[in-house]
């Protein structure tokens, strides 16, 4: 049902208007005057505004004006009711932008065939505009999506990426759907997400079904092959498997089908058309793509993770508990990233990155490395040197840079006393300070030939007070207090990978 907005100072002709759209099918408002008019504008978009020239105060082509000079009202089709036969004032109405002009006296027929007509026209300029801003947000996020780590997004995220292009930036908008629910096969199951506005933020419900059920539900409304069109309230069965809930009305839906992705958008405030079905079938290509994307994305990445924990591995192969060793590494810089709030891609990458710390030293001597006891002075400069080789093997790839700059400054203390750039506080990139305080603790709970296994007590008070290797002002202030904070996660991690006897390193 549309809404139409009457502006005439004459109570009776506004009624007799009225009457007469209410006998249509329509809704109406009425205003006296051009200021209470703006007013109902600026609180409710009508679909249509009946505009009297000939107003108490600021005017008809003055709202006109008004009207068409703002992004929000200037598509609202405005009709002119006049009496006037001064070509001046059409010329000048045209010039503002209004659409059609009715003369008085007024008849019944002629002035709500054209009401109808341009509700029509302007309802299909909208939906066209719709199209265009839509296929642009689609574009806008595909771009932004492309530019990121992929496998970082979860497939809720990117759904919900989507979702929002359909249901708007805002909730409220009545040229978009209240609720959208998109689904994919996993495992011969139908998982779908249900998105729609609660309190201003968007909500999701997930959902399981199979097709069999999701098929049955949609079938009465299917219009052609992968179509489906209702203008009537969701049927009970229909909205279980969609996971609405109950307060939201669910009438009015759309929804395309392909293979096996469906996006199915519903709570529209006017009626659904054909129209809809472009929309929602860039929508359901979009997330067919981005589902590939990220499916070859994750394949990718776990081939490139492999890669590095075998890289990882090769550089400390002389020590048997190696690999529970990288993994430890890895757990504790995960938890200790986020024990300070750092972003969820942040995480991500170090928990990966953490273990290609001691890289370069595969390039070291095996002298030195299967060297039992203490290194020699000359020994120790040669050892060193581990961390700029290490930088050097990892540069290069952008998906490496973070584990590049672990490689080179995780032996960097935070007084500038560490090697080999002495580097001081801050200037000492995160990751890095992150890595240290992990791989201390790490090395403390490891025996070797020239130290026993330290308990987990042991080795947080050695990080909390120091010993004749390691003092508290190596340590960033805020990661030591982090890592307190968290030291029985670090425990529960310890017990998960055990350490087991080394052979000398």
């Amino acid at each position: 049902m549309s809404d139409v907005l009457i502006v005439d100072d004459d109570d009776l002709i506004a009624r007799m208007f009225s009457d007469w759209l209410h006998a249509a099918g329509f809704r109406t408002a009425r205003a006296a005057t051009g200021t209470d008019a703006l007013d109902l504008v600026s609180r409710s978009r009508p679909d249509l505004i009946l505009l009297d020239l000939n107003l108490p105060d600021i005017g008809g082509l003055a709202v006109c004006r008004i009207l068409k000079d703002h992004e929000r009202t200037h598509r609202i089709p405005v009709v002119v009711i006049t009496a006037s036969d001064r070509p001046e004032d059409r010329t000048h109405a045209l010039d503002l932008g209004v659409e059609d002009f009715v003369n008085k006296p007024v008849n019944p027929k002629e002035l709500l065939a054209r009401v109808q007509a341009l509700i029509r026209s302007s309802e299909l300029s909208d939906r066209l505009l719709q199209a265009y801003t839509h296929m642009d947000e689609l574009g806008e996020f595909a771009d932004r999506y492309a530019h990121e780590i992929v496998a970082d997004l979860k497939p809720a995220e990117v759904a919900w990426h989507v979702a929002r292009q359909l249901l708007g930036a805002q909730p409220g908008d009545s040229r978009r759907p209240g609720f959208v629910w998109g689904s994919a096969s996993f495992k011969g199951r139908v998982r779908g997400l249900g998105f729609w506005y609660l309190d201003g933020t968007i909500v999701s419900n997930p959902t399981v079904s199979s097709w069999h059920k999701v098929d049955a539900a949609l079938s009465p409304f299917r219009t052609e092959e992968g179509q489906y069109l209702s203008n009537d309230p969701v049927p009970d069965g229909l909205r279980s498997l969609l996971g609405a809930p109950p307060e939201l009305p669910l009438a009015n839906f759309a929804a395309v089908r392909a293979g096996n992705d469906l996006v199915l958008a519903a709570d529209y405030r006017r009626q659904v058309t054909p129209y809809e079905f472009p929309l929602l079938r860039s929508s359901v290509r979009y997330w067919a793509v981005f589902q590939r994307l990220w499916r070859e994305m994750r394949r990718t990445e776990g081939a490139f993770v492999f890669l590095m924990e075998a890289l990882a591995l090769a550089a400390e192969f002389q020590d048997d508990g190696v690999a529970s060793h990288i993994r430890r590494v890895n757990a504790y810089a995960k938890s200790l990233a986020h024990g300070v709030g750092s972003d969820p891609r942040f995480i991500r990458r170090i928990a990966v990155c953490a273990q290609m710390h001691d890289v370069g030293k595969i390039t070291m001597p095996a002298s030195i490395l299967q060297k039992p006891g203490h290194l020699s002075p000359n020994e120790w400069d040669v050892m060193k040197r581990h961390t700029v080789n290490g930088a050097r093997i990892l540069k290069g790839p952008p998906e490496l840079e973070m584990a590049a700059r672990i490689a080179r400054s995780h032996h960097e203390n935070y007084d500038g006393t560490g090697y080999p750039d002495g580097t001081v506080g801050d200037e000492i990139p995160l990751e890095a300070r992150i890595v240290k305080v992990v791989d201390i603790y790490d090395a403390l709970r490891m025996r070797r030939s020239y130290k026993p296994s330290y308990s987990h007590e042991a080795a947080v008070n050695v990080l909390r007070l120091g010993d004749d290797r390691v003092t508290p002002s190596h340590l960033d202030p805020m990661l030591l207090e982090a890592f307190l904070d968290r030291q029985a996660h670090f425990q529960e991690i310890y017990e998960r990978e055990p350490v087991h006897p080394v052979a000398a390193g």
